[in-house]
């Protein structure tokens, strides 16, 4: 597991300690479109000028991650049992939290008769809904309206601009649990908790297994979100210093 619980990420100003808080602050904006992002975007754009251009299939406009270390300050100064067992401890967490990739729709079909395979299916609808998981058999989540895509009629290449639609965004929040215990001026040992996506959020991961784009004629499963980011995961460590 990477020790990202200790403020590994650059903030965007200098932390601040008030009070035994730190923290930073990070955020980007950022865009980036073009023709082609992968092999198979160039040759169908070679004869759709229309959907030229688009977002690339990277393009993650928004990103915000905060890191924080807080010395809790309970017990803190006692020096009986209760002070060395709970006082002393500091908090640590890196909260990440970004919008989702762009995704590019097919039909499926070879309408537009260039041989590709590759066309765009036509949009005629609201793009996002419910409907998606309905019969499914597996565990998912609606995202995409399926009676709102059609396939592109022949002669044409489809309405769906080139990374029009985006997967949902992701949030994650990790936080970590420090204790030193103090034995002699040599001897400390260090007990740490680590809980990675601690509130155990479902974050779906569509690129995995479809990448950037989805196909219309995959009609089970197109639309419905199935698969998912890790769930909460937790460790514990102990480390010894002389």
């Amino acid at each position: 597991m990477p020790d990202a619980l200790t403020g590994g990420v650059a903030p965007a100003f200098d932390e601040s300690d008030l009070g035994g808080l730190q923290f930073g602050v990070a955020y980007t904006l950022s865009k980036s479109m073009d023709d082609g992002s992968a092999q198979r975007d160039i040759i169908p754009n070679t004869y759709d000028a229309h959907n030229l251009w688009g977002q690339s299939d990277f393009d993650v406009r928004h990103i915000m991650i905060i890191n924080y270390i807080y010395e809790l300050p309970f017990l803190k100064s006692q020096h009986n049992v209760a002070g060395k067992v709970l006082g002393g401890w500091q908090v640590s967490g890196l909260v990440s939290a970004q919008t989702g990739r762009p995704i590019t729709i097919l039909s499926g079909v070879n309408n537009s008769g260039t041989g590709i395979g590759q066309d765009r299916a036509d949009i005629v609808g609201p793009a996002y809904g419910s409907g998606a998981c309905a019969g499914n058999t597996k565990a998912c989540k609606d995202w995409l309206t399926l009676t709102s895509f059609v396939n592109n009629p022949a002669g044409t290449f489809g309405s769906v601009g080139k990374g029009s639609l985006r997967f949902p965004g992701a949030f994650s929040w990790d936080m970590g649990f420090t204790k030193n215990f103090k034995f002699t001026e040599r001897f400390s040992l260090q007990f740490r908790a680590e809980f990675f996506n601690i509130f155990n959020r479902v974050n779906f991961d569509e690129t995995t297994a479809t990448g950037n784009f989805a196909k219309l004629s995959s009609k089970g499963n197109f639309g419905a979100l199935q698969q998912a980011s890790d769930p909460r995961i937790g460790q514990l460590a102990l480390k010894l210093f002389f």
